[in-house]
């Protein structure tokens, strides 16, 4: 700035390098102002958040005071119905003296019950005794029988897997001797058609030398001797040659019927192999056979301890209902010992009520609403929750109208700071407590800069702060600058006298730069309201899946309950069906018994009859 004043003070007037200094000299005056301007900016934020959380203080505070005056107004409420129910308890206090009487007469009667349910008791131990005694020598004959049918199918079942391995062995033994067999005869064969294909091949050899020889002699003589002879010659070549035609018939037909045992050969060995191919496919279906009647061996070996296993649950069932026949009679007792404690308590409580007298607990009753010890009979006050500090929206800040409001003039706020603190209390909870303040803070200011752009807006400085519960992890940023301020001071940082007077460029590079900066704020601002508002939804989602997950397993819990509760339903119809069919047999046994004793008796007069 310095070196642009000594260049604009010794350029001469009216050149273009005067003009160029006093260019330079704004734009450093520009930008000194805009440094100071920030400076301001953040010394007004904390102020701002000074206010807010004096305000978030302030409604704390009256909230408080409402859950205090709430909790006395209950508390008298509470007295007024403890003098009602004191009313109420001297007027219910005869008929519970009736009651207590016929409370009387129904413990007599209920002793008689008693005394019948001890007997009963008894006569059910005695039964179930008999009935385990019963049960368990049935379970004894069951198991005998089971073990020894589980015997007999083991011994069956290895009897059938040693006669398979037999007969594995003995069809894979077979299997390779007609194999070898087959070889050995597909070898000679093949032998025997090698030496007939040599004997023909030295007789073709013999036949066609003699043939070349007949040639030669037939030549010689059809060159020396005369007709007659030629003749003969001509005769032994065409003996010859039939000798010839005939050799090479033979040939043929000894060929085919080579060819045709090769063919008969191969087609014994394919044969061969396919009745091999069958014995091991069946070699391997006695093997399976063989592994099947393992694994019917190892299921009924595995059977064994499952069925003592039933057996010894059929035992703890009946340690069980044994065990629920002395809790009844446990109970019996327990409900012998209430009905004694009920009547101790009814007559101390009749001794009580006769003790004090009416008109002075009339006068005490009338003595609580105004008395100071009313807290200490109340009840404990219980704890106040902290309020939860109020997140701003955006669409409660006013971010759909910030484009408008950059067009707009703002309006300079004549509220006072005290005014906008007093007012803050009353104002409704839906309501945010932040525009009146930047307002107050901000309206003095305001007609110091250009009327067509503001350079704090309250919609843009609550953008930056959206919520009061991040408002002190904020406040450390600014710890380097001051904390109070007077308005001159204020005044004095932000008017400048080489903006003031510099021309409508300047006023419009202003203008441009407040805009950007306002711009940036607020997308900033909505940035972090974004990602306010998306970490919400995640959490929200992961709340939901939680509960969803929570959900379905308490519906697996009531699922199994109730399949639990089936079972034990069915072991108790188990139960009830086995006690009912030994008590058929017993009646059944008792039946026999008394025919025995009829038959016997016949038998006697029959006897006694034919004595006479």
């Amino acid at each position: 700035m310095d070196s642009a004043k000594a260049a604009s003070s010794t350029a001469p007037s009216g050149s273009l390098e005067k003009k160029k200094a006093e260019a330079d000299l704004q734009i450093a005056q520009l930008m000194e102002e805009g440094i100071n301007l920030a400076r301001t900016e953040q010394k007004h934020r904390a102020i701002l958040k000074r206010l807010r959380g004096k305000i978030s203080e302030d409604e704390k505070e009256l909230s408080t005071l409402k859950t205090t005056r709430d909790k006395s107004d209950r508390e008298a409420e509470a007295l007024r119905q403890r003098a009602k129910r004191a009313d109420e308890l001297e007027r219910t206090y005869g008929d519970l003296q009736r009651r207590l009487d016929q409370a009387q007469r129904e413990l007599n009667s209920l002793r008689s019950d008693a005394r019948s349910k001890d007997s009963m008791i008894v006569e059910l131990k005695s039964q179930l005794q008999k009935a385990t005694e019963q049960a368990d020598a049935m379970a004894g004959k069951v198991n005998d029988q089971g073990r020894e049918q589980d015997r007999r199918r083991i011994g069956e079942l290895e009897e059938s897997v040693a006669a398979l391995q037999v007969e594995k062995n003995l069809v894979a033994d077979r299997a390779k001797i007609q194999a070898t067999e087959l070889k050995d005869k597909a070898g000679k064969a093949a032998e025997r058609a090698r030496a007939l294909e040599l004997e023909l091949k030295t007789e073709v050899q013999v036949m066609e030398s003699k043939l070349e020889a007949m040639r030669s002699r037939a030549e010689e003589v059809s060159t020396s001797v005369t007709g007659d002879s030629q003749a003969k010659l001509l005769r032994q070549v065409e003996t010859l040659q039939t000798q010839y035609s005939i050799a090479s018939e033979n040939w043929h037909g000894i060929e085919a019927t080579l060819l045709a045992r090769i063919t008969n050969a191969e087609r014994e060995r394919d044969e061969a192999l396919q009745r091999e191919s069958d014995m091991r496919k069946k070699a391997r279906e006695a093997a399976l056979r063989a592994k099947r009647n393992e694994e019917e061996l190892e299921e009924a070996r595995t059977k064994l301890p499952n069925i003592e296993e039933d057996v010894k649950s059929y035992q703890t069932q009946i340690g069980r209902l044994k065990k629920r026949a002395d809790e009844a009679e446990a109970a019996l007792q327990k409900s012998r010992a209430d009905v004694e404690k009920q009547k101790q308590a009814w007559e101390a409580e009749k001794e009580e009520r006769h003790t004090p007298q009416p008109s002075e607990r009339r006068t005490w009753l009338e003595d609580l609403p105004g008395g100071p010890f009313l807290k200490s009979d109340s009840r404990p006050e219980s704890p106040q929750l902290p309020t939860p500090g109020r997140t701003f929206s955006t669409d409660f800040l006013g971010i759909q109208s910030l484009t408008g409001k950059l067009r707009k003039a703002s309006a300079p706020s004549t509220t006072s700071e005290a005014g906008g603190a007093g007012s803050a209390p009353r104002r409704p909870s839906g309501q945010p407590p932040i525009r009146p303040s930047i307002q107050s803070t901000v309206g003095s200011l305001s007609g110091l800069f250009s009327p067509s752009v503001p350079l704090f807006s309250p919609s843009i400085d609550a953008l930056q702060t959206p919520s009061l519960t991040h408002a002190p992890d904020r406040d450390d940023a600014f710890d380097g600058f001051e904390r109070s301020s007077s308005p001159q001071q204020v005044m004095q940082d932000m008017v400048s006298v080489s903006t003031a007077g510099a021309g409508p460029s300047v006023q419009l590079v202003e203008r441009m730069s407040a805009a950007i900066r306002r711009l940036e704020s607020e997308k900033m601002a909505a940035r972090e309201e974004l990602g306010r508002i998306s970490r919400q939804r995640d959490e929200a989602r992961s709340e939901i899946v939680s509960l969803m997950r929570e959900a379905e397993g308490g519906k697996e819990a009531l699922r199994r309950v109730a399949e639990l509760e089936a079972e034990v339903a069915e072991v108790n119809e188990r139960y009830e069906t086995t006690l009912e069919l030994l008590g058929e047999k017993s009646e059944l046994v008792e039946e026999l018994r008394a025919d025995v004793d009829d038959v016997k008796a016949m038998y006697r007069e029959l006897v006694e009859r034919t004595i006479k």
